[in-house]
């Protein structure tokens, strides 16, 4: 064992030093342990956001990461270990950058799973950023919540690699035809619709918290795109995560249990 911390802090990136980055559960402190070292490791950076999933450039001089402190996830690059010269690059959202091998360029996953590229230049003590552009625009990745790495790719980004699923159970029936009236409805109580985006569930039950009647007082008024809807407040939808069992729902806990501490503080 190399290090045990307080906070179950978890390995993120390990350096060609030899050195291993780490952050701490709650997603918010990154620390540098180096091999030669045998004091506590040393804190680079604490935000008052959740932080996730950094990389080195292979130079070592420069980190990318996802955070949370715009009130969405967005991409940033900092100098390295000073983790200064912070700026961002995602400019629609934006997580899991990587580096190709030359530092000259990032590609991240947008909100969409639309593979996003932002071309590099040096700039004395900085970077330049180009805007980012679509890497295939017409190819998008399934996007799975939580904190698992959904894709990589090669050191020369010209080959990427994503996880897929071999069996989807829960996906809707390609060219079934659907009538959204109320006899349709009646006739069922959970539907998954295809729409220009993703899938979409229509959910007359969830389990663990039951109908509409059951969960309307647990709600809270929200506005999406201009309409004024109700939402599951985070008690009681991370309960109804839970009750649900599946693994995706077990992946997101951990992510709305970070946002309901940064809610009550």
């Amino acid at each position: 064992m190399l290090y045990r911390g307080p906070d179950r802090e978890s390995s993120e990136a390990w350096l060609r030093d030899g050195s291993i980055l780490f952050g701490n559960f709650r997603g918010r402190k990154y620390f540098l342990l180096r091999p030669d070292e045998k004091a506590e490791p040393r804190l680079l950076y604490e935000s008052e956001a959740s932080v996730d999933e950094p990389a080195i450039s292979s130079d070592g001089k420069w980190v990318a990461y996802g955070s949370l402190e715009s009130g969405t996830w967005e991409v940033y690059v900092a100098r390295f270990p000073q983790w200064d010269e912070r700026r961002q690059i995602s400019t629609a959202g934006g997580v899991q950058p990587h580096w190709r091998n030359d530092g000259r360029e990032i590609v991240y996953l947008a909100p969409d799973g639309a593979l996003m590229s932002v071309a590099l230049k040096p700039a004395g003590s900085s970077l330049e950023a180009a805007p980012p552009v679509f890497v295939m625009a017409d190819r998008k990745i399934r996007l799975r919540y939580g904190y698992t790495e959904q894709w990589t790719m090669s050191s020369d980004a010209s080959k990427f690699f994503v996880i897929a699923s071999r069996a989807q159970p829960e996906a809707p029936i390609p060219g079934l035809p659907f009538h959204l009236d109320a006899p349709t409805l009646r006739s069922g109580l959970n539907f998954t619709l295809t729409t220009t985006l993703s899938w979409m569930d229509l959910l007359g039950e969830i389990t663990g918290g039951g109908a509409y009647d059951d969960l309307l007082p647990f709600t809270i008024e929200v506005s999406l795109f201009g309409i004024t809807c109700r939402v599951l407040d985070l008690d009681h939808l991370i309960k109804a995560k839970r009750a649900a069992g599946r693994p995706k729902d077990f992946e997101i806990i951990a992510e709305l249990e970070l946002l309901r501490e940064r809610q009550n503080h």
